[in-house]
């Protein structure tokens, strides 16, 4: 068994997993550096440059690339030069050790340093904020450094290397010096495949000379010597592969010509072997040099093309992610695309699957769960243990490539393989962050955007809260990873063997290290596991904070009357827990009607599902809210909240009068009037405003004035009203004076009938309007109101409910929607009405509806495409309507047809 013998992690990512099949060959990506003397132009002669070749291109570097980091950044000067100016300045950094040096030009070989930061200076470091954009600051004790990058990448690369370098022992920095090595840093760069041949030159003067032939020029170059020359010219030699078997056709799975797409197009001759290779020539020969060879395993993974796209352009390219890079290939056809998207996928599953030594070592442990000894466990096998050193590749065998994400989501990450180290590496420099929060939920965003990453994270975070050491219990580098691992278990659901792994550890810890706060999150986490179910957004910042503090987050309920309750929820309640809860409290039964959460901004009110998870509705709150902030709308910055009122109306006219479900109907059929959700006629909302004024000031008194119209009659219906009349008025159909009762009280002065003034526009002219309107509308409320005197509140709220009851549109909740049959049945513009009754169409003009159908009628109703209703009535042909709220639609019909019929 494997838990009895010592093992070595191995790397999936490396050639050792390669399938060589019959193929003699060199290394699947030739690799060597070292300096040489480039011959340019008469002007510049020969310049002794560091070349490396590495993914099938030579580059070239001004000096070896010995920096952890180095690039551009402006940088802000500090004022005390002679004039104090504070000027932006490019200048290029390098981060060498725990120096971050900055020079004037880029060819360090000559350059000159400007000034250095010792990272061990620094007392604080600002990763967002300033007054320009991708600018982060240093702080030391003598000065602050502000710095801008080109892109937000380039910041969160640079702000990540300094945190972590900062805070890591000195012989631990060593161990960063750049093995990977940016190709944008070079200043030049030639691809292998462009090479026609390399050879030997005879030059006396230039001993150890050779010569790079392409198509279209001869490059020059000079090694240190002899062997040197010899080993460069062997590496950059075109033909890297001999085949000797018979023929690679016999072979085949699969065969035809293909787009290499990159810095220039090729075309290529592919191949797909019986030996899980994907072999590529320049021409149908199979018996010549082979021009490339992708060797694919069970980590591959291959993306299908973007109809959109392809239809645009006419080019379908798929996406085959592998061990070494991300290749495309375009196809003319979509047959032939697909026909090779199949292949590739097929020879991938047939692939023998990969696992690490972590993911062997977690099956043995589950196996061998019942007499498992886990100090010896952690003494033999450190990859389990917890380590304050970097790791190089991930702990379990993750797909090569990203998965399809959105453009923006696609520039800010690397691979699945490079956001595993990343986030690993982060977790080392948690413990010395101020706010750790970020960096948490950032975590959280990459596991939610790869889903393949939450079985990696899970078992990094196990990895570092094992076997801790007796004096460094309770420490704050492995609090913070209980924290993270905390808020993962608050968010994600482990697969099934990670979660047995998950388990058996919480309950080791628990049992090993009792009244400890260790122990107090390994308690919390094994709470949160029982019942977290799938999550769609991330925890807000306030869920984080309560999670870090192993508390339940409370958050605010409102509801109509300015009411609003405070409620402690955990990260899996759900709504409709929460409103079994409001309505106990509040004693209202469900019997005649049916209520609901809403999240409600501006006038906007949208229901929230029962069984959505409350914490997912905070956390698309924050994220809103800071969209908001970052592109500020001219009304303010948006503010959501969560709503408790009716969302069914069963049996209305059954609500005792004096009960707080009277009430709650009341205030929201107040609130569908003065929204204008309300059909009725112009009578009947000038005695419902009358009642409602009556029921919020009491008696009309000599002098009483209407303060706030929009609390009494619908505002949309007096702005449509002034609209209509502004255009009468342009047709010579208004009287003379119409405005200019209104324009004379803004000191305008009098104006003829065809508007004289140049400097009144048609906004003018509404608001005008609006004002007359409003006006008139307020003197007919007020001679209702006068004829209430002495009606009580709760008489006027009787009232105003048995007003309500007789109109058609009683008890019905409205959406607008466009018509959008050809048949010309209905008028464009409608409104749908959803009651328990069945469906209501009105004109949106109108008080009756024009058709109402019943439950029993309608065979079928649902959203073929996004935005629009269908409706299927028995004996009718289909009723297509264009809406916004087709989720909202289907909901409270599925509702009423669940507690009607």
């Amino acid at each position: 068994p494997i838990l009895s013998e010592e093992a070595e992690e191995e790397d999936p990512y490396s050639s050792k997993f390669r399938s060589h099949g019959q193929l003699m060959m060199m290394e699947e990506e030739p690799s060597f550096e070292g300096y040489l003397l480039v011959k340019g132009n008469k002007r510049l002669g020969w310049k002794r440059r560091w070349a490396i070749i590495k993914e099938e291109m030579l580059m070239f570097f001004e000096m070896k690339q010995d920096a952890i980091k180095q690039g551009w950044l402006m940088k802000k000067s500090s004022g005390q030069g002679t004039l104090g100016r504070r000027n932006w300045k490019k200048r290029y950094f390098v981060l060498r050790g725990k120096s971050l040096i900055y020079y004037a030009e880029s060819d360090l070989t000559t350059a000159k340093p400007q000034g250095v930061i010792e990272l061990s200076d620094i007392t604080g470091l600002i990763d967002e904020g300033g007054s320009r954009e991708h600018s982060f600051g240093l702080v030391t004790k003598e000065r602050s450094y502000h710095l801008t990058a080109e892109t937000a990448t380039d910041r969160r690369e640079w702000v990540e290397i300094i945190r972590r370098v900062r805070s890591m022992p000195e012989q631990k920095v060593k161990s960063l010096l750049a093995h990977e090595v940016d190709p944008k840093n070079a200043i030049a760069t030639l691809d292998l495949d462009l090479i026609e041949s390399v050879q030997a030159s005879n030059q006396e003067k230039k001993p150890n000379s050779f010569a790079i032939i392409t198509t279209n020029r001869v490059i020059d170059l000079v090694a240190e010597s002899s062997a040197e020359m010899h080993l460069w010219i062997g590496t950059l030699s075109p033909r890297k592969y001999a085949v000797v078997d018979d023929d690679v056709i016999s072979n085949s799975l699969m065969r035809g010509w293909l787009i290499k797409e990159g810095k220039i197009r090729r075309k290529r001759y592919f191949v797909l072997t019986t030996t899980n290779q994907l072999r590529y020539y320049r021409s149908e020969d199979t018996h010549q040099p082979v021009a490339g060879n992708i060797h694919l395993n069970s980590l591959c993974a291959v993306d299908s093309f973007d109809e959109e796209i392809a239809n645009k352009t006419g080019v379908y390219t798929i996406k085959l992610h592998a061990r070494k890079a991300t290749y495309l290939f375009s196809c003319r056809t979509a047959e032939d695309a697909s026909e090779w998207l199949a292949a590739l996928q097929d020879a991938i599953d047939n692939c023998p699957p990969i696992q690490t030594i972590t993911e062997r070592l977690i099956l043995e442990i589950i196996k061998q769960s019942h007499n498992l000894n886990w100090d010896i466990v952690y003494q033999k096998h450190k990859v389990l243990a917890r380590t304050n050193t970097p790791i190089k590749t991930p702990l379990l065998a993750l797909q090569y490539g990203k998965p399809n994400l959105s453009p923006e989501k696609e520039s800010r990450y690397s691979s699945r393989q490079a956001e595993a180290v990343k986030i690993f590496n982060a977790l080392l420099s948690q413990e010395c962050l101020a706010d750790p929060i970020k960096v948490i939920q950032e975590t959280l965003q990459k596991c939610f955007d790869f889903q393949d990453l939450q079985s990696e994270v899970f078992c990094q975070l196990i990895k570092q809260t094992a076997c801790v050491p007796a004096g460094e219990v309770d420490t704050l580098g492995v609090l913070s990873c209980w924290q993270t691992l905390a808020c993962m278990c608050c968010t994600f659901v482990p697969e099934r063997v990670i979660k047995r792994y998950l388990i058996m550890h919480i309950k080791k810890v628990i049992k090993t290290h009792p009244d400890t706060e260790m122990s107090k999150f390994a308690t919390y986490c094994q709470e949160n596991l029982d019942r977290t179910n799938r999550r769609d957004y991330i925890p807000s910042r306030n869920e984080v904070i309560c999670c870090l503090g192993r508390r339940d987050l409370v958050t605010t309920i409102f509801c109509y009357g300015g009411g609003k309750c405070p409620i402690n929820i955990n990260s899996a309640t759900m709504a409709g827990e929460v409103i079994k809860r409001l309505c106990l409290g509040m004693q209202i039964s469900g019997e005649n009607n049916r209520f609901a959460l809403f999240e409600v901004c501006d006038g906007f009110s949208r229901v929230i599902d029962d069984r959505a998870i409350l914490a997912d509705v905070l956390g698309k709150f924050e994220t809103l809210e800071m969209d908001s902030m970052r592109n500020p709308s001219p009304t303010g910055l948006v503010k959501w909240k969560l709503f408790f009122k009716l969302f069914c109306y069963l049996k209305p006219e059954n609500v005792p009068q004096d009960s707080t479900e009277a009430s709650f109907m009341y205030e929201q059929f107040c609130d569908d009037v003065v929204m204008g959700h309300f059909p009725a006629s112009q009578e009947t909302l000038l005695k419902l405003g009358a009642l409602r004024i009556q029921f919020l000031d009491g008696n009309y008194e000599p002098g009483s004035t209407i303060e706030d119209l929009g609390e009494l009659y619908p505002m949309s219906k007096i702005e449509k009203e002034a609209k209509e009349k502004k255009d009468l008025y342009e047709m010579g159909t208004q009287p003379d004076d119409y405005y200019q009762r209104t324009l004379r009280i803004k000191n305008v002065g009098t104006l003829s009938k065809k508007f004289k003034a140049p400097d009144i526009t048609d906004e003018d002219r509404i608001r005008a309007a609006s004002e007359v309107e409003s006006h008139s509308i307020k003197l007919l409320i007020i001679d209702f109101w006068k004829k209430l005197r002495d009606i009580s509140s709760s008489f006027a709220q009787q009232k105003y409910m048995e007003c309500l009851s007789q109109c058609p549109a009683y008890a019905s909740s409205f959406f607008e929607a466009e018509y959008t049959n050809r048949d010309q049945r209905f008028p464009k513009d409608l409104w749908l009405a959803v009651n328990a009754r069945g469906l209501q169409i009105y004109q949106r003009s109108a008080v009756a509806p024009i058709q109402t159908f019943t439950y029993e009628n309608i065979v079928s109703f649902g959203a073929p495409v996004q935005n629009e209703y269908r409706l299927l009535v028995e004996g009718q042909a289909p009723i297509s309507l264009q809406t916004s709220r087709v989720a909202e639609i289907l909901k409270l019909m599925k509702a009423y047809i669940k507690a009607v019929v």
